[in-house]
């Protein structure tokens, strides 16, 4: 991960609300954030204001289901696994991603480090 796509994904977060555009949810930190196409690209989705931020599981769960089907399967998930341990499987980085230490850090604290 890069500065630049770390500041865009700041800028992405900020955009919609701070919340996963999938399950509604708070991000931990920007290690577990990826770029979710709301039309997909296959489907002709504009790339520049076609994007929303997500967590990588609830990105890899999704697939190329509706929202709202995605967004239930992550609450079946939630009720499953408990509110200890869903904060944990949402918060999981992003594979094969390399995290630099800024992109670990509460995102309160990332905003005021990068955009004082």
């Amino acid at each position: 991960m890069t500065k630049n796509s770390f500041r865009r994904n700041l800028k992405l977060l900020r955009q919609w609300g701070y919340q996963c555009i999938v399950c509604g949810r708070p991000f931990a930190h920007v290690a577990c954030i990826t770029v979710e196409h709301i039309i997909p690209r296959s489907m002709r989705g504009n790339n520049k204001t076609n994007t929303a931020p997500s967590h990588y599981r609830c990105n890899m769960l999704k697939g190329s289901m509706p929202l709202l089907t995605a967004a239930k399967a992550i609450d079946d998930i939630e009720r499953k696994l408990g509110p200890k341990q869903f904060q944990d499987w949402l918060g999981a980085k992003v594979p094969g991603r390399e995290v630099p230490w800024y992109a670990l850090i509460p995102i309160v604290d990332a905003e005021w480090f990068f955009f004082k």
